[in-house]
C-alpha cells in the first residue's frame, strides 16, 4: 500500500523591511534645517549653517533684479568713518519684492520656486500669474513704461510742431525711428526718413527730404513695447514675494483688496477681512505703502481685535508690543519662512566679512583718547559702568525718541521709567 503524499510545503519569504518602510517625506523648502559641521578644522568646529540645498539653485529672474548702489564702507563724502564696522563684502543683486501685493489683486499666482535672497534673512518665492485677455503680451511694469513713453512721445511731437525752425523739424524727423519692420530680438534702427528719400532718388526727381505726413512717434513706441514684451525670452507676469512658512511648489496664492481670502499661508488681504487670532506678516503701516512690519525670518504678528468705529486693527508683535494700524492695511497670512535663521553660527570671521561686517574692537583695548574704557596698565576692566564711545550708558538706558505715531501704540515692548 502506497504511503500518502506529504503535505505541500509553503515557503514564506522573509519580510522586506525596506519595502514596508515609508519613504522619507520631502523636506519643506520654507523651513530649511541647520546643519552642524564636523570639527575637522577650527573654522568648522562651531559652524552651524542653514541647509539651502532644498532651494532653487539657479539665477534669479533678471527682470526682477536691480543693481545696488556701491557700498560706502561707512564713509561719508569726505572719506571719514561715520558708521563703524562696515566695509568690504561680496557684491549683491537686489531682488525686487512685491511688498504691497496690490498689482495682481484678484489673480491667482502659482508658486514656481523658493529662492535664497542675500539681502534679507527670510526666503523669497517666485509667483507666476495668468495673463488677462485684455493685457495679452504686456506685463504690469510694461504697461507703466508704455504709458510713460507715450506721454513723452506726445510731448515731443507737440514741441516739434510748436517750433517751425528747419533745424528743429529735421531733428524731429530724424528722431522718428520705427522698429515695426524688424522682428523682436533683432531690432535694427531704421529711419523712416531714409526709406522715403531712397524712393524719391529712384524716380530721378529731387523730392523734399521731409514729407508732409509723418507717422506719429507714439504709435511706433506702442508697437515696439508690445512686440518686445511678447518675446519668448522675456518672462511676463512674474513676481517675487516674501516666502511664508508652509507653502508648496505649485500651490496657488491669492491677494484681494475688496474681500476676504482663505486664511491659509501666503494669501493676502486687508486686515478688516481676516478673522480674529490670525497670524500675519508683511503688514502695512499705512494703506498703499507696502509691508513694513514682520518681514524678517520667522516673524509674525497676531490680530487681536478690530475696531469698526475707528477703522483700526489691533496687533500684537513678537516683541510683545501691542499697536493699532488702519484696518485697510494689507497683510499676508502666516509667518515668514526660514525660522531656523536665529540658530545658525557663522563659525569664522570670514563669513562676517562676506556680509559687509568688519571686526568690532572692544573699548578696553583702545587708548583713552578713543574710548572712555581705554587705557590703564595691563588688562583693566574699564573702571566705570559700560558706556558708549560718547559716554552714554549701554545697559538699560533707553535712547529711543517718542515716535510720531505713539498714539497708535497701546503697549510698548519695554517699560518706560
Amino acid at each position: 500500500m502506497n504511503a500518502p503524499p506529504p503535505p505541500p510545503t509553503t515557503t514564506i519569504s522573509p519580510i522586506d523591511l525596506h519595502s514596508l518602510s515609508a519613504r522619507p517625506a520631502a523636506r519643506d523648502p520654507t523651513r530649511p534645517r541647520v546643519i552642524q559641521r564636523k570639527p575637522t578644522t577650527p573654522s568648522n568646529r562651531h559652524t552651524a549653517l542653514i541647509d539651502y540645498s532644498v532651494l532653487h539653485r539657479g539665477r534669479p529672474v533678471k527682470r526682477l533684479t536691480a543693481g545696488r548702489r556701491r557700498q560706502t564702507g561707512g564713509r561719508n563724502n569726505q572719506g571719514r568713518i561715520t558708521a563703524w564696522h562696515r566695509g568690504s563684502g561680496h557684491k549683491r543683486l537686489y531682488r525686487i519684492i512685491d511688498f504691497a501685493r496690490r498689482n495682481y489683486a484678484g489673480l491667482p499666482g502659482t508658486v514656481e520656486r523658493v529662492e535664497y535672497d542675500p539681502n534679507r534673512s527670510g526666503l523669497i518665492a517666485l509667483l507666476r500669474y495668468p495673463v488677462p485677455a485684455d493685457r495679452e503680451g504686456l506685463s504690469m511694469a510694461g504697461e507703466k513704461r508704455q504709458r510713460r513713453k507715450h506721454r513723452r512721445a506726445r510731448a515731443a511731437d507737440a514741441a516739434a510742431a510748436a517750433d517751425p525752425t528747419p533745424a528743429a523739424a529735421t531733428l524731429a524727423s530724424e528722431a522718428r525711428i520705427v522698429y515695426i519692420t524688424a522682428p523682436p530680438g533683432e531690432l535694427h534702427a531704421q529711419s523712416w526718413l531714409s526709406s522715403q528719400t531712397s524712393t524719391a532718388a529712384g524716380s530721378g526727381s529731387r523730392a523734399s527730404a521731409r514729407p508732409a505726413a509723418t507717422p506719429p512717434l507714439g504709435n511706433s513706441l506702442l508697437v515696439l513695447q508690445k512686440r518686445n514684451i511678447t518675446s519668448k525670452r522675456s518672462p511676463t507676469h512674474l513676481s517675487y514675494i516674501l516666502c511664508p512658512q508652509g507653502i508648496q511648489i505649485g500651490q496657488q496664492l491669492l491677494s484681494r483688496l475688496d474681500g476676504a481670502v482663505d486664511p491659509t499661508p501666503g494669501n493676502a488681504c486687508p486686515l478688516r477681512f481676516l478673522p480674529i487670532g490670525t497670524r500675519v506678516h508683511n503688514i502695512e503701516m499705512r494703506p498703499g505703502n507696502g509691508g513694513q512690519l514682520c518681514r524678517s525670518a520667522g516673524t509674525s504678528a497676531q490680530l487681536l481685535e478690530k475696531d469698526e468705529r475707528r477703522s483700526l486693527a489691533l496687533l500684537r508683535l513678537q516683541s510683545k508690543e501691542v499697536r493699532y494700524v488702519h484696518w485697510n492695511c494689507m497683510a499676508t497670512v502666516g509667518a515668514v519662512s526660514n525660522p531656523e535663521h536665529q540658530n545658525q553660527s557663522l563659525g569664522k570671521a570670514g563669513r562676517n566679512r562676506w556680509r559687509h561686517r568688519r571686526p568690532h574692537t572692544r573699548g578696553v583695548a583702545m587708548n583713552p583718547v578713543d574710548h572712555p574704557h581705554g587705557g590703564g596698565e595691563g588688562k583693566t576692566s574699564g573702571g566705570r559702568p559700560s558706556v558708549t564711545p560718547w559716554g552714554k550708558p549701554t545697559k538699560g538706558y533707553r535712547t529711543v525718541r517718542k515716535p510720531r505715531g505713539a498714539r497708535f501704540i497701546l503697549r510698548r515692548r519695554f517699560k518706560i521709567k
